[in-house]
């Protein structure tokens, strides 16, 4: 039986994971993001099991047609998930991803590419895992990360339980996955192949085979010889229970015996896989964008390929989501999750399992700064160019104020223009005017005759006071 209540409490909710790096002083910056929103399938009522119908192995019990009409109450079968199309599943799951990538420093180029809405709706049967010697070594990887090497306590008892991993159904609405507009990840004659229907027929066909950490598109990098990539791949979920009992001993006395206590923690371990394929036109920037950043921004951004595709073995890149929380916080875990949104990423509305509107319609959750950016820049440019002309008009103004009088009051005092001097030592023009000025005075004003100065003694009014007394005399 399913641990239903594991499945509600560890798994349904939105989900945002994402990364981001920074290399050579900032230049090359890369950003990646996948949301998914997963709630429980309202046809879960359909549900029902059967002792030999393994749903990690692709099988899943299904009543017919006939034991419908009749209240549920008929004949269960066990079909193959592989080419069939059935009624109910666990989880339905809707998925959100995209990147950012920006090079240079002074003049920043962006490169935006993500779905643009979300993509949905998938159905999925949370199948309860079998001890398989195939799955021990990830049990092994799950109590093993939990355990630090540095303890000097007694290891306590560990033990997974309650293991489920995601295997993807076809349902009737499968068929009717849209792609979305504005979308700009993914081009509209590679949806179907990379997101939509044929990639979920690829997905059923894979996920027995495909391991956490896998590289499912290994066999075609950076060669052709087995032709194009398959279709994409949809994202791996893994839900488990990890229990830990600790033992407490409690010694009161040497002669009373010692009493000892068990403490029981249960946490829950959640485990997604996913590449993001990335197939750029072979004339776009990405096209040639793409090697460089993988260069340059190495394995601290989680980017691998070149794949195969178009007869192209560097067509084709994918950043791949490979998260385990027994990992958080490790210096090799470069994805950061939490469950729920960040204020700058898509998120799903809070109205329930009403599918949300395009969250770029509301502009509330914007991934791209560029467009606030360059609203900055313009209006700045606005301002310098006002500026530019105001302080060029006042210029203008104060040079002809200058040529008029001769200095000009600026706030820092009068403007002097200078004149050498005979000893070469510069002396203000304003300076000599005074100077002249008080020299010109006595020379233009009344003075009484008995002046001994010898210039007022020779001025036309002594002349004319000489000749009167002349002529009293003859």
């Amino acid at each position: 039986m399913k641990n239903e209540s594991l499945i509600a409490s560890g798994l349904y909710g939105t989900w945002t994971f994402s990364t981001q790096t920074m290399t050579d002083i900032g230049y090359y910056k890369g950003r990646a993001y996948v949301i998914m929103h997963l709630m429980p399938d309202p046809m879960q009522f359909r549900s029902c099991q059967l002792p030999d119908c393994p749903e990690e192995s692709n099988h899943l019990c299904q009543r017919s047609m006939a034991s419908l009409s009749s209240q549920l109450q008929g004949k269960e079968e066990c079909v193959d998930t592989e080419g069939s199309i059935v009624e109910w599943s666990d989880v339905t799951a809707f998925f959100q991803f995209g990147f950012q990538l920006r090079t240079g420093i002074a003049y920043k180029t962006y490169t935006l590419m993500n779905t643009s809405d979300w993509l949905g709706p998938y159905n999925l049967v949370m199948a309860p895992l079998s001890r398989k010697e195939e799955y021990r070594d990830e049990e092994n990887d799950m109590e093993a990360s939990i355990i630090t090497s540095d303890t000097t306590e007694p290891s306590p008892a560990r033990k997974v339980l309650h293991k489920f991993v995601s295997r993807y159904v076809s349902t009737p609405a499968s068929s009717q996955i849209q792609f979305p507009p504005d979308a700009t990840i993914l081009q509209p004659e590679l949806f179907d192949r990379m997101a939509g229907a044929t990639a979920i027929n690829e997905t059923i066909h894979m996920q027995q085979s495909l391991k956490p950490r896998q590289d499912p598109y290994a066999d075609y990098r950076e060669t052709c010889v087995k032709g194009d990539i398959p279709a994409g791949i949809l994202p791996r979920i893994q839900l488990g229970m990890l229990t830990t009992t600790t033992t407490t001993t409690t010694d009161d006395s040497p002669v009373i015996a010692t009493d000892s206590t068990n403490t029981q923690t249960d946490i829950a371990m959640l485990r997604v896989d996913f590449s993001m394929l990335s197939v750029p036109d072979p004339k776009s920037k990405l096209y040639k964008l793409w090697p460089s950043l993988k260069k340059h921004l190495g394995s601290e951004f989680p980017l691998q390929g070149p794949y195969c595709y178009g007869n192209d073995p560097r067509r084709a890149y994918a950043i791949q989501l490979a998260y385990d929380s027994a990992f958080d916080g490790a210096k090799n875990q470069s994805w950061q999750v939490i469950k729920g949104c960040l204020s700058d990423l898509p998120c799903w509305s809070d109205d329930g399992p009403v599918v949300p509107y395009d969250n770029g319609a509301s502009g509330k959750y914007v991934l791209d700064p560029t467009g606030l950016t360059t609203l900055v820049c313009y209006v700045l440019g606005f301002l310098l160019m006002v500026s530019l002309v105001f302080n060029c008009q006042l210029s203008n103004q104060l040079k002809h104020m200058q040529d008029q009088h001769g200095e000009v009051d600026d706030g820092f005092g009068p403007r002097h223009t200078y004149t050498a001097t005979a000893s070469g030592r510069p002396v203000p023009q304003q300076q000599v005017f005074d100077a002249f000025h008080d020299l010109e005075e006595p020379l233009l004003s009344g003075t009484d005759s008995s002046s001994n100065d010898p210039v007022e003694q020779c001025s036309p009014e002594n002349s004319g006071g000489a000749e009167e007394s002349k002529v009293e005399a003859d």
